[in-house]
């Protein structure tokens, strides 16, 4: 949270050009919206987890925004929906903290394995 509040003033300074955003299903079937910079070639990227009764874009579309504004400047990102959580599959109510560092772990290997990281 502390990173997204730091960050937050980004998201509205420069414009997005050349910015690929791709949503990916992960294993699990985790859904996700992966954002890579133009050129990108051994790019920092940050892992956005959003927050419980959430999705990947989170409230206002926060973390949309935060990833283009990362993503104009050349850092890539991954937001993902939690399993059961957006349109990942999954029951919300199954929902365990254990369940969603998994999830998290599962795309943080997906973002590491990506060539352009």
């Amino acid at each position: 949270l502390a990173l997204v509040l730091a960050l937050l003033p980004l998201a509205g300074c420069a414009p997005v050009a050349d910015l690929s955003h791709q949503v990916v299903t992960l294993d699990n079937g985790i859904v996700g919206t992966l954002n890579q910079p133009a050129g990108a070639a051994n790019a920092p990227a940050v892992l956005m987890l959003h927050g419980f009764g959430s999705s990947r874009d989170e409230v206002g579309a926060m973390y949309a925004r935060l990833a283009d504004a990362l993503a104009a400047r050349g850092v890539g990102s991954l937001r993902i929906d939690f399993q059961g959580f957006g349109k990942s599959d999954g029951d919300t109510g199954s929902t365990t903290v254990t369940s969603q560092v998994a999830d998290a772990e599962v795309a943080y290997q997906y973002l590491a394995g990506l060539d352009w990281v």
